[in-house]
């Protein structure tokens, strides 16, 4: 195909999305192996609450259901990629298995208000995107702060970025790149809340 042809394609694809998204495709984001490892602990260490993460991804990457995007052969973003859940709700969730794994009760809350002198993880959720062009490759950010009575006690900013070069335009690479990096999101992210839960628990010098 000629260049020429090949833009009036990717075009064409363009105009589809915009007039009724034909081409649109969806990834379901489930990571059953991980609900699976997540079971509440017998004897917990503590509780913490979580919130209702803010959504403050922007149009620059993707909002609502998107979390990613297919580009053509001369790299023109042609074909949107959503999730089937909330990409909000599934990086919070993460965080909360994360947090059971490393034994912790986790009680949901609607707002950091809801819990007065408790624990309170609290955040936003910056980006949750995948591009697939050469490589498929994506990257999960979230600003996270623990709380308590309104006070933060630390707060920081949790990302995580993969790549993986790809042969072929499927749903099943979409998949495994972000559940790649929500794993190690979610890793690195309740690593710096555990220890930051340690600090604000362990008994104040007399």
């Amino acid at each position: 195909m000629s260049r020429g042809l090949a833009v009036a394609a990717a075009l064409l694809a363009l105009t589809g999305l915009a007039s009724g998204c034909p081409y649109r495709r969806s990834v379901d984001l489930a990571h059953p192996e991980a609900i699976a490892r997540a079971e509440p602990p017998a004897e917990p260490k503590g509780t913490i609450a979580i919130g209702r993460f803010r959504d403050a991804r922007t149009a620059d990457d993707a909002t609502g259901q998107q979390v990613g995007q297919i580009r053509e052969s001369y790299g023109i973003p042609i074909v949107p990629v959503d999730a089937a859940q909330d990409p909000v709700a599934w990086v919070t969730d993460a965080l909360a298995r994360g947090l059971m794994l490393r034994g912790y009760a986790v009680e949901r809350i609607d707002s950091p208000q809801a819990a007065a002198s408790r624990l309170v993880l609290d955040g936003s959720v910056v980006r949750v995107f995948a591009d697939r062009y050469l490589t498929v490759a994506a990257e999960i950010v979230a600003d996270v702060a623990l709380v308590r009575d309104g006070a933060s006690l630390w707060s920081g900013r949790c990302e995580a970025s993969g790549s993986e070069l790809v042969w072929f335009v499927g749903l099943d690479e979409f998949h495994s790149i972000l559940v790649a990096v929500v794993d190690r999101f979610t890793s690195e992210c309740v690593g710096q809340i555990v220890a930051a839960v340690e600090r604000a628990e362990s008994p104040r010098p007399q």
